[in-house]
């Protein structure tokens, strides 16, 4: 390309540019103003455009090729990992409601073992809860209405 390097619209004091773009007579070119090492043009005909344009998409066809492609992976691995990750969450799941039962089951039997051999102490359990529980709850709440 031959022709001046586009002045900076900001040292000229004109004014309706963007800091994007760099002004060439009566259009604006894309690209910055401070565009280093490259003369640009003072008017662009629509034939060197398009030159321009094959160009440039020439050198993308030259990347595309140099770029490898991606590998489609195959349907056995696929089926391997969702077996795979199945079990694992098939593990977990028994795991978490073996250890849900057995808490569930030690709250109960000292619930139970509470209410028969101490009712007053049962009673006061259930004061306490009734009270604690509200608030709890509406403390949980107001953390997260208060974060961002």
């Amino acid at each position: 390309m031959t022709g001046k390097r586009a002045s900076n619209p900001r040292k000229q004091g004109t004014t309706g540019n963007s800091g994007n773009q760099a002004a060439t007579g009566d259009k604006l070119l894309p690209g910055s103003s401070e565009y280093v090492g490259q003369d640009w043009p003072e008017s662009v005909s629509q034939q060197s455009e398009q030159e321009l344009i094959g160009d440039l998409q020439s050198a993308l066809d030259c990347l595309d090729d140099l770029a490898p492609a991606a590998a489609e992976p195959q349907l056995a691995w696929i089926t391997a990992q969702l077996e795979e990750h199945r079990t694992v969450m098939r593990r977990r799941l028994i795991r978490d409601l073996a250890l849900f039962v057995v808490f569930a089951l030690a709250l109960l039997t000292g619930v139970a073992c509470i209410l028969l051999k101490l009712p007053a102490l049962f009673i006061i359990m259930q004061i306490v809860s009734f009270v604690a529980i509200p608030i709890v709850l509406f403390k949980n709440q107001w953390k997260r209405v208060r974060q961002p």
